[in-house]
């Protein structure tokens, strides 16, 4: 039967797990490096996981800041680099669902194009933020290890690209935004709002403004540059 973990302990060791992953990533961790990071013994760490795989299974299992099944089977066995991508695009998937931005895609009419597209934006912007820890772990693992580049870059990161060049190629035909590069906007929208909702946490000196009013300066910025006759 599944062992019953102590209410804090396992999350508090995934955490220092998912600072040391967002630092250095999968492949260049050691064990020894998350037991430092959590303050606590190896031989405790092992009583959990069996290895590092574990412990960014365990991470995808918690979900992009969500929460672990109340019984775990310890310690957890370390799966394949595989298995490891396709629970992460299970992961992502679930926790970075983006219903407003569907839903337009899906609409036939637009009423107001401004407040759609602000209300896409800011859902971005919400998940990006709730997400950038984990987000975080999860892109610096990708670079190291092929099947997570291939999920993260791939079927993730151009994913999301893909369907906001889309939002903007059938707003441009319906004569709600101007005429544009879709392409290379809809990178420009996705990068701004992972600069100002992730990156942005990881500056080394705090930026001058308050994140909140900046986030919101950067969405009317993108919105009065691309729907017809807002901002005026």
């Amino acid at each position: 039967m599944p062992r019953k973990r102590p209410p804090d302990r396992l999350d508090h060791i995934l955490d220092a797990a998912q600072r040391v992953f967002a630092r250095t990533g999968l492949e260049r961790s050691k064990m020894s490096d998350v037991a430092a990071e959590a303050g606590v013994s190896q031989g405790t760490l092992y009583n959990y996981v069996e290895s590092k795989e574990a412990l960014f299974r365990l991470l995808l299992d918690r979900g992009l800041g969500g929460s672990l099944p109340l019984q775990v089977e310890l310690p957890v066995r370390g799966p394949s680099h595989d298995v490891l991508a396709a629970r992460m695009e299970e992961a992502v998937t679930s926790s970075f669902e983006l219903p407003k931005l569907d839903e337009a895609l899906r609409r036939r009419r637009v009423t107001d194009a401004r407040a759609e597209l602000a209300g896409i934006i800011d859902e971005l912007f919400e998940r990006t933020v709730a997400t950038r820890e984990a987000a975080d772990a999860l892109e610096r693992s990708a670079l190291d290890v092929p099947e997570l580049a291939a999920v993260f870059y791939g079927n993730v990161r151009s994913g999301l690209f893909d369907r906001f060049a889309l939002l903007l190629r059938k707003r441009s035909e319906s004569g709600h935004y101007r005429r544009t590069d879709s392409p290379a906007i809809a990178r420009m929208i996705v990068e701004s709002v992972t600069m100002f909702g992730r990156h942005i946490y990881n500056d080394r000196e705090p930026p001058g403004f308050d994140l909140v009013a900046g986030r919101r300066a950067v969405r009317d910025l993108l919105v009065d540059g691309l729907v017809v006759g807002a901002g005026r």
